[in-house]
């Protein structure tokens, strides 16, 4: 298995969206890092958040704080075929980035 890019999303501002439905079927992806980027002139907060079909959505950031031009990881996480990844930012323009490997779900 080789790294790569497993998605990507510039935010412009303040928004809330879908980063991710996670991979196709049979597939899951191990984000070995998420990297979280204030690319905007000012402070921003982000709220991010894993859910899971079967269980409760987990709550990765809660109104974390990024000052301008600073940047965040997190990882490791799993995310399978179902899962999804929701953000929400208040006040600049954000990048998303999640690098890790994809394998097959073995049943």
């Amino acid at each position: 298995m080789e790294p790569k890019v497993l998605f990507a999303l510039a935010q412009s501002g303040a928004t809330s969206e879908q980063l991710t439905t996670g991979p196709d079927s049979g597939k899951k992806w191990i984000i070995t890092t998420l990297y979280i980027c204030n690319k905007g002139a000012v402070t921003a907060t982000v709220t991010l958040t894993h859910g899971h079909p079967a269980a409760t959505d987990f709550t990765l950031l809660n109104t974390a704080s990024l000052q301008q031009g600073e940047t965040v990881n997190l990882g490791s996480l799993v995310m399978e075929n179902g899962d999804d990844m929701d953000v929400e930012t208040i006040g600049a323009a954000m990048d998303f980035v999640a690098y890790g490997y994809e394998d097959d779900v073995v049943v």
